[in-house]
């Protein structure tokens, strides 16, 4: 999770959940495709540094399209449920603890427990971790694909 082009990814999504516009010094210079290569290239000599000190061998990566096809699938669905679990969960009415009537609104949902809608939003919130992760795995599985070619194109 520490690999160039997966931090811009969490930093930029941070940036997407806020969803307001950017004051002036919260805003980031577009990346040339300079910067670009450059990351990448980094990103490959990491991978390529785990592949060659035996830290991933070629046939533990995925190179089935279909499989990285519905790991692909699997993660946008993920993603799609985590936010509408905590976009569901952050609109339901809460009920007061201290309260002993049952609360209804005026479209006939009755206040949900404090506890039952805090589990709602931490399901939603290992959702989107699962997701995230899958999409790690992609992005590695890639990636590390990238490298095996690198590696065995230099090595011939």
């Amino acid at each position: 999770r520490s690999l160039p082009n997966w931090t811009d990814l969490q930093a930029q999504k941070i940036l997407h959940h806020r969803r307001r516009p950017l004051r002036r010094e919260e805003t980031t210079e577009e990346e040339s495709p300079e910067d670009i290569r450059q990351r990448n290239m980094r990103e490959a000599e990491i991978l390529a540094s785990n592949l060659g000190e035996g830290g991933i061998n070629a046939h533990e990566i995925l190179s089935d399209v279909g499989q990285l096809k519905g790991l692909a699938q699997l993660q946008e669905s993920m993603e799609w449920f985590s936010s509408s679990i905590l976009m569901f969960a952050s609109e339901l009415p809460r009920s007061v603890a201290s309260s002993p009537s049952i609360l209804v609104t005026s479209e006939g949902i009755p206040a949900m427990p404090e506890s039952t809608v805090n589990s709602l939003l931490q399901l939603g919130q290992e959702f989107e971790e699962l997701a995230n992760t899958c999409l790690l795995v992609l992005h590695l599985e890639v990636n590390s694909y990238k490298a095996i070619a690198r590696l065995s194109h230099c090595c011939r």
